[in-house]
């Protein structure tokens, strides 16, 4: 695994939108089951 130098973005649905879950949040409790995530680095 190579090392992240910066911040991460986490996006789903389309169009792309960032998921504003709590992190301490489980995927269903965030309504993400089933759900296509995308991580972009910025």
């Amino acid at each position: 695994v190579a090392p992240v130098n910066g911040e991460v973005r986490l996006l789903e649905g389309f169009p792309p939108k960032e998921i504003t879950a709590a992190p301490s949040a489980t995927i269903k409790e965030a309504g993400l089951l089933n759900a296509a995530i995308v991580q972009k680095i910025c």
